[in-house]
């Protein structure tokens, strides 16, 4: 970040650190990557790895791993219900609830239905203090389902579970709000077949969208992963296709599948922020021998249905082209038109907004002390600039900054 005492040289290394985000960005490895979820200034993504790994990002583009839940060893009870685990854990997600983070996780072995999903919660991602809670469900190889990749989906006052691969398909159970764990084990109604897997569910409109893969997954650019979807206007299914078919009668509508290097993308998940919503997921590399890696597309919506942008990159300046774009940045929201950059503030703030040169060069700089939230106060004339990269830069007085490379075309 810029620091007061050495300004120049503070803003021409912040360039260069930005620039080489943009440009020669490492993809982060990750395989059945959770819904990502932001705790302040920093957003968090489990995936399937030993101890129940995950990772951060300030910005959604540089992704570096924060720890494990269990670094080392794994909790004893897992034993009883799945004899062969040797600590490597499957396709876990997250969500807030009662004041902490609780993470799902699953524990299995290829081919098996002697399966587990756990729970584990911390009051913080930055700082944790985990604290595993147990069982919360469980299969063996004579059950009809298999007790794999937890999907959590709150609405209504109530929070359900969905999980299950391949056998009988995809079930779904309500879990107590305050435990999280099922209300009633025994309670389960089956929304998805046909060797479904990975679900996904959210409230979106006037429905709840059941989202899950088919094909196969797990074998770098041989895998045939693709993602579906079905609508239902009960968490409980029946979840129906564009065509009318149910997801439990072998349904679905395809929303994605491979694309060029993007082989097999599977295990959705859905974030919103600042008005914008975004869909995380895992791909195989084609480019580099089928590694699986983290990618993040938008969603918009289109009589209903849900449509992805995969040319959405969050590594990518901002264009700005002809002083007509519109965009949405950071905890600020930010419009582009006739010319100017235009920011609303949440809450009354002094704010200092510049523009920089890749050489450190003020440009554009203006300040606003004690602007009322929401008001339209801040702007800057970027029409008149030469083309070329720019660091926009926005400080607030209470030390917040938001820096964002952006493109003017």
């Amino acid at each position: 970040m810029i620091k007061k005492n050495n300004p120049v040289s503070m803003i021409v290394l912040s360039i260069v650190t930005c620039l080489s985000w943009v440009y020669a960005q490492k993809d982060y490895g990750v395989h059945d990557p959770s819904t990502i979820v932001k705790e302040n200034d920093r957003y968090y993504t489990f995936y399937t790895s030993n101890g129940v790994e995950y990772a951060y990002s300030t910005d959604l583009c540089t992704w570096r791993r924060s720890g494990a839940i269990f670094p080392s060893g794994f909790p004893s009870w897992i034993k009883t219900h799945v004899s062969g685990f040797a600590g490597h854990f499957w396709a876990p997600d997250v969500f807030y609830m009662n004041n902490r983070w609780n993470v799902y996780y699953s524990c299995s072995s290829f081919g098996s239905r002697q399966s587990a999903i756990g729970l584990a919660t911390t009051t913080s991602l930055r700082n944790p203090k985990w604290e595993d809670k147990g069982m919360v469900v469980s299969t063996t190889n004579s059950s009809n389902h298999n007790a794999i990749d937890a999907a959590i989906m709150r609405h209504d006052g109530k929070v359900w579970l969905a999980y299950g691969s391949f056998w009988s398909g995809i079930v779904i159970t309500e879990l107590d709000s305050t435990t999280g764990k099922p209300v009633r084990k025994d309670n389960l109604k089956y929304i998805a077949n046909n060797d479904p897997e990975a679900a996904g569910i959210i409230h979106h409109g006037d429905y709840y969208y059941l989202f899950f893969n088919r094909g196969k997954c797990c074998d770098g650019v041989k895998s045939t992963y693709y993602i579906n979807v079905g609508r239902s206007t009960s968490p409980t299914g029946p979840y129906l296709d564009k065509n009318g078919k149910s997801t439990s009668s072998g349904g679905g509508t395809t929303i994605l599948k491979t694309q060029g290097r993007y082989i097999g993308p599977g295990h959705f998940g859905f974030f919103t922020e600042n008005g914008k919503e975004y869909m995380s997921y895992h791909f195989y590399d084609k480019n580099q021998n089928g590694a699986s890696k983290l990618k993040i597309s938008t969603l918009s919506w289109k009589d209903g249905w849900p449509e992805v942008n995969t040319d959405f990159n969050p590594c990518t300046p901002v264009a700005i082209n002809n002083c007509i774009e519109v965009k949405r940045n950071g905890p600020f929201n930010a419009g582009y038109a006739d010319g100017k950059i235009t920011f609303f503030m949440e809450k009354e703030s002094s704010v200092n907004m510049h523009l920089f040169t890749v050489s450190g060069k003020v440009v554009l700089s203006t300040v606003s002390r004690g602007a009322k939230a929401g008001v339209n106060h801040l702007q800057l004339n970027a029409c008149t600039l030469s083309r070329g990269l720019y660091l926009f830069v926005l400080e607030q007085n209470s030390g917040l900054k938001y820096e964002k490379l952006i493109s003017i075309m």
